[in-house]
């Protein structure tokens, strides 16, 4: 069935786009909510699973009257409450919990399964199951929200098998002050890494979709698990709105869930194994790599002594890697110190200088030395990175080994330990890296996570690229000399089907453009003529992927100052670090 058109607010999607036009809507037009709600509901139906937790601060009485009331203010109205208990809590009994319509139902634990009564396929398949595995509430008209997305893919030709969307914690029951729990976009292996969807989640059912054994405490992501086997990325799709509101505060992964995803990955994925990391997540590592490819390590450079031999010994002493070239690239060096060094390091065994005394162009000259690289695969390097740690090089390579995967970047620090580089997104107005200048923490508590994942750009300050792929692409666009000419190099990947992966694994410090200075600091006309024209190129080759970034959420976004979660729906802007309310804006 289409929805009533002339029912619906006008622009609905793309849903970035209709964020606030939906509030308004639902806000100022509840009665045709109502009648859209109704509409719908003769076409659809909703089955809400939700298991009681146990010894959790909130009382089994509590957590089931919380959704009822939040469902008693849906304007979709066929749902189906199914509430799954290893015993029946005493509640149960008392009248007022009788439902007259058999809305909200009650299934006890028997031998290790639950009880409960067959799951029919309606004749177009438009049943949905709805999974909430943590003790919370639904927001304002989110059932009609995910039916209304649902419905709409649908009449694009596009049958949905799964909706997640954006969620949060009220830091009091009566505040407006929340902490938003932000979602990346669709990534299998990221969900192996980091049970990333949190709370509740919305899928089609159909006859491969088996639901977990609900006697698991992780049977929602189980059931996650087994549906990323099954799934299309076209049958995946993220509001940004934010339609559950979490009644505690989200934990990290716990070890019951680690051992969930390890168990999974060791069945459906045997080369690979979960290691833990000290930061509430796992990462995802080859089991056996018996020969590692040949790495060539490409650093262009003019003098800067200093930072010429810090990054030489980082990759001499600190990198865990043996089969190493290092091409150091000369580029009009005139420091008779920096000149020493350099004809020192090119009597080692593994390490080759290469003179080139022309006009600096970045991508040129990076160009020249990958042409001459023996390696399998490229690793572009700044001359001011500082090594931190051993098997940063190893990370690096395995991604960029999965045959899907184009470039490769790292985590970059500034030397105050602040964000330099967390990947590259687009945005209303350009590109820009993830995080900058914010606090470590800031990639746990804005979503983005410490879990290599997809983005869509990473910089070659440090950038890690098969060499076949390289040259299939044609390597760096000359015409930007010095400005995202990275960039560049990702979008057209990104044309070919590739993944450009970050990964915070690989972390590193970036005293960022101490030979040649950030171009953002240039005075003198001619550079600020260069920098001006590679803005306008960049934009002109990739307007729609700067501005319709598919991998960026864009509560990320760090073109905005502030950022204001409202109460009962939906969730803006910016810096997810910052928590503010209606009163502070």
């Amino acid at each position: 069935m289409s929805r009533p058109a002339d029912l619906l607010p006008q622009k609905f999607a793309p849903y970035h786009q209709r964020r606030m036009e939906t509030q308004k809507f639902i806000t100022k037009h509840k009665s045709k909510a109502r009648q859209i709600g109704l509409a719908l509901s003769s076409s659809f139906e909703i089955h809400i699973h939700y298991m009681l937790i146990k010894d959790s601060p909130i009382c089994a009485e509590q957590q089931v009257m919380d959704l009822m009331n939040s469902l008693g203010s849906q304007s979709f109205l066929n749902w189906k409450l199914l509430i799954y208990t290893q015993q029946f809590p005493s509640f149960v009994h008392d009248p007022a919990w009788l439902s007259e319509d058999g809305r909200l139902v009650f299934l006890s634990q028997e031998n290790g399964l639950y009880d409960h009564p067959a799951r029919p396929l309606s004749e177009d398949g438009a049943v949905f199951d709805l999974y909430i595995s943590r003790p919370g509430y639904l927001a304002e008209e989110a059932l009609l929200e995910m039916v209304s997305i649902y419905s709409q893919h649908r009449d694009n030709g596009h049958e949905l098998d799964l909706l997640y969307w954006e969620e949060d914690y009220h830091l009091s029951p009566d505040s407006k002050k929340t902490l938003p729990l932000y979602k990346p976009a669709w990534d299998t292996h990221r969900l192996y890494c980091d049970n990333f969807i949190k709370g509740a989640f919305f899928v089609r059912r159909c006859p491969a979709h088996e639901l977990a054994c609900l006697s698991d405490p992780n049977w929602g992501y189980q059931t996650l698990l087994s549906l990323s086997c099954k799934m299309q990325d076209y049958q995946i799709a993220h509001s940004p709105i934010c339609l559950f509101h979490h009644s505690l505060p989200p934990g990290d992964r716990n070890q019951a869930e680690r051992a969930c995803a390890r168990s999974f990955v060791n069945n459906h994925a045997p080369h690979f194994d979960l290691i833990d990391t000290d930061h509430g997540t796992s990462r995802l590592m080859p089991r056996d790599i018996q020969d590692m490819p040949r790495v060539s390590v490409i650093i262009p450079t003019r003098n800067q002594l200093h930072h010429m031999t810090m990054v030489c010994q980082g990759l001499w002493e600190r990198t865990d890697y043996e089969n190493l070239e290092i091409l150091i690239i000369d580029n009009g060096s005139d420091c008779q110190e920096t000149l020493d060094f350099l004809q020192e390091a090119a009597t080692r065994n593994d390490t080759c200088v290469l003179r080139l005394d022309q006009p600096f162009n970045y991508a040129r000259l990076n160009n020249i030395a990958a042409r001459q690289a023996k390696g399998d695969i490229l690793l572009f390097l700044n001359n001011d990175i500082e090594i931190l740690e051993d098997d940063w090089l190893q990370e690096m390579v395995f991604h960029a080994l999965q045959p899907n995967v184009g470039a490769v970047g790292a985590l970059l620090l500034y030397p105050d330990k602040r964000i330099q580089h967390a990947g590259i997104t687009g945005g209303e107005k350009m590109v820009h890296n993830m995080g900058a200048r914010q606090p470590l923490d800031w990639i746990n508590q804005s979503g983005l996570g410490f879990v290599a994942q997809p983005l869509s750009a990473v910089t070659a300050a440090c950038m890690a690229i098969r060499k076949d792929i390289f040259e299939d692409i044609g390597g760096f666009n000359e015409e930007f000399t010095i400005d995202y000419n990275d960039v560049d190099l990702c979008f057209r990947l990104l044309d070919l089907g590739y993944q450009n992966i970050w990964t915070p694994h690989a972390l590193l410090i970036h005293h960022e453009s101490v030979s040649r200075g950030s171009s953002t600091q240039e005075k003198d006309p001619v550079s600020l003529q260069r920098a001006k024209r590679e803005y306008s190129l960049l934009n002109h080759l990739w307007w729609h992927k700067i501005h319709h970034d598919r991998l960026l959420n864009f509560h990320w976004s760090i073109e905005q100052n502030t950022q204001l979660i409202d109460d009962d729906f939906h969730a803006f802007y910016n810096h997810p670090c910052w928590i503010k309310t209606q009163e502070e804006i």
